[in-house]
């Protein structure tokens, strides 16, 4: 098999860090890539029914003649599924599965049910694909934890096989980031801070915006941007907070294009997360590769990531360690971060993402 292959990428749920991981790495490998893409809403239609779409999709490809040498997709695909329609030529093709995150772990609202068949929509396509690429310990691990909830529930017969033939198959592998051409120096003015994440209730945008609420009570002065992708239900506290906090803000909403968010990257001195999930972490890493100093959960993926001076316990601390940066400003302002997401970055990352993919290809097993 030569090395230059013809990949197939399906993915359902084209946004966030899916669409970051396929237009940053696919991009940027020496392969032939076809993408097959739903836009980003409606998650739970899209894992219901993305691999019917994707079925169709291919369908039209191989009437073109189309051929293919191994499938790259993502936790938003019901690969057994996909598998088990998908004409003979595509459904005996190796397959990579990249978990961006799993439904066992992913948090609820507090008006909603779990939905284990989601969960095990992702233990199925984990059984089905040849290799499964994590974003993060973290990530794996919760999902074991879920597998074995789910199995206990079921009233009998249960698959107590189906960890350990998963393991046999899983590695973990970050995400490769983007780092800015250079770094931001001699800032001026009061801290900015930044909170760049998909406002939803997941990630905690309520304590963020106690924390400065705080901190604009005490009289510190200092300008925010609060920056992300949104959806039709906003949690009520953005307009809450845009209004406490409109003689300071700098960028508010959505960012288009690339250029853009970069700019709202490169200006930030702090960034910060509330998140009470998160599965990898990429909005934080590309900040902090932009040279922002982060002040993050010690919980979720971020200690995996960040060594313990830049986490914080609880509300508490997240308020006090904030003010203690605000104060010491040009002391944050002369400090290396960007070099914290150095092993993260996309020219470290990319060979071992190439050597899993062809190793994927030629069908080898993974070495533990």
């Amino acid at each position: 098999m030569s090395d230059r292959l013809r990949v197939l990428v399906i993915e359902p749920y084209y946004g966030g860090s899916h669409k970051a991981f396929i237009d940053g790495l696919m991009g940027r490998l020496d392969h032939e890539v076809t993408v097959i893409s739903q836009p980003p809403r409606k998650w739970k239609w899209r894992m219901r029914g993305g691999a019917m779409h994707a079925v169709g999709e291919c369908t039209k490809l191989l009437s073109t003649g189309a051929q293919f040498d191994l499938i790259i997709t993502s936790s938003m695909l019901s690969l057994a599924e996909f598998r088990g329609m998908a004409p003979k030529e595509l459904a005996d093709l190796p397959c990579l599965l990249v978990m961006h995150e799993n439904q066992f772990a992913y948090p609820v609202k507090t008006d909603d049910l779990r939905d284990v068949h989601f969960g095990l929509t992702n233990l199925t396509s984990c059984l089905s694909a040849d290799r499964i690429a994590w974003n993060s310990r973290f990530n794996l691990e919760s999902f074991k934890l879920g597998v074995v909830d789910t199995l206990r529930m079921m009233p009998d017969e249960r698959p107590e096989w189906v960890l350990s033939e998963i393991e046999k198959k899983s590695e973990v592998m970050p995400l490769p980031v983007d780092g800015p051409s250079a770094v931001s120096s001699g800032k001026t003015g009061p801290p900015h801070i930044l909170w760049n994440h998909r406002w939803e209730h997941d990630k905690g945008p309520e304590m963020f915006f106690r924390a400065v609420g705080a901190l604009a009570e005490s009289g510190v002065d200092f300008s925010v941007s609060v920056i992300g992708q949104s959806f039709q239900r906003v949690p009520s506290c953005f307009a809450e907070a845009k209004e406490m906090l409109s003689d300071r803000i700098v960028y508010w909403g959505y960012q288009e294009g690339r250029e853009g968010y970069q700019e709202v990257l490169d200006q930030a001195d702090i960034v910060i997360s509330t998140a009470i999930h998160e599965f990898y972490g990429l909005a934080v890493l590309e900040a902090v590769a932009a040279g922002c100093r982060p002040l993050l959960p010690a919980a979720l993926s971020y200690p995996e990531l960040f060594p313990p001076k830049y986490l914080y316990r609880d509300e508490d601390q997240l308020r006090s360690e904030l003010r203690n940066l605000c104060d010491s400003i040009d002391e944050v302002r002369t400090q290396n971060h960007s070099v914290l997401v150095q092993p993260y970055l996309a020219e470290q990352l990319i060979p071992e993402w190439d050597s899993l993919i062809l190793a994927t290809a030629r069908r080898e097993p993974l070495t533990l």
